[in-house]
């Protein structure tokens, strides 16, 4: 049986669902997973900037610290995992965003997360003034096996 997602089916949908079960057939479905990931990926990311007017932070390791408005501890660390990213029960595929030159948000991309990582998390948000909000629709890191968890500071930017 088969499951419709869209009940406006374009041509050009119905041939690239058509093309996505050929692949799923011919090479398996972590192919057609990767092959939707990369077709929705640039999106995704461009997406997730200009919605909340960001810019990715490069050159430096993403720090809650920052995120918090205070001075990270490993400013000068040259570690590849810096204390201050591991503070995070969630930090896979983690990626800091500014806007107007101040750290906006935190963004972890597992893919997965348990009962024990939720709860660290809410007791870390709560602990540290932050919020969290997690989508299964946002995530560009391997879309579709990927969720997004974005930290913010609690009660706006």
């Amino acid at each position: 049986m088969e499951q419709i997602f869209n009940n406006q089916q374009s041509a050009k949908y119905q041939q690239a669902v058509a093309i996505l079960r050929e692949l799923l057939q011919a090479e398996g479905e972590d192919i057609a997973n990767r092959a939707f990931a990369e077709a929705v990926y640039a999106d995704r990311r461009k997406t997730y900037l200009k919605s909340g007017g960001v810019k990715m932070l490069r050159g430096t390791h993403p720090c809650f610290y920052r995120l918090k408005k205070e001075r990270c501890p490993d400013a000068y660390s040259h570690t590849e995992y810096p204390k201050c990213i591991l503070r995070s029960p969630i930090a896979d595929h983690i990626y800091e965003f500014t806007k107007n030159g101040k750290t906006h948000s935190l963004v972890a991309q597992p893919y997965e997360i348990t009962h024990e990582e939720i709860d660290k998390a809410v007791q870390f948000c709560r602990a540290n003034g932050l919020r969290m909000n997690i989508s299964a629709s946002d995530s560009w890191h391997f879309p579709g096996k990927t969720l997004l968890v974005e930290f913010r500071r609690a009660g706006g930017s």
